[in-house]
């Protein structure tokens, strides 16, 4: 008995905007991407928060990094060289803090935000500046500092 087995194509919906070349190439490959960006960010500059990190880019702090978008956001801000401590995830978060702050040290990269706590715990960090690119995390944030320990 002889099965033939149908063509199927992959359905993929991606939250990010994906280069043509890629979509191209995966749709030779019988892989459908479909782009649709429900997530947009927007940078806050204010001025406070423009001079607090003019005056944290003169301090060897310990930033923590858990987005590629609050790397480049930070760096927007921050028109001078730092020298930093950082911990981040790996892969693009990785890569932009390379890119943009490359007299920093990188002490850790991870694959999530878990293993990261536990890295920068590990390291007996008692204090840091977390850059993150989502707003809607600080109330959950702050209901889980409040928590006791």
């Amino acid at each position: 008995m002889h099965l033939k087995m149908q063509n199927r194509r992959i359905q993929i919906l991606s939250t990010k905007i994906l280069d043509e070349a890629l979509l191209a190439e995966a749709a030779n490959h019988e892989i459908d991407i479909a782009c649709l960006p429900f997530i947009e960010t927007q940078a806050v500059a204010d001025e406070d928060l423009i001079d607090s990190l003019k005056r944290l880019s003169g301090q060897p702090i310990t930033a923590i990094f858990t987005s590629s978008r609050s790397v480049t956001a930070v760096s927007a801000l921050i028109k001078e060289s730092v020298s930093w401590n950082i911990y981040c995830l790996f892969g693009a978060t990785k890569e932009q803090v390379q890119i943009h702050f490359p007299q920093s040290t990188v002490y850790a990269t991870v694959a999530d935000s878990a293993s990261l706590a536990e890295e920068i715990i590990a390291a007996g960090i008692k204090e840091a500046y977390f850059f993150v690119a989502i707003k809607e995390w600080t109330p959950s944030l702050k209901s889980w500092l409040a928590k006791p320990i």
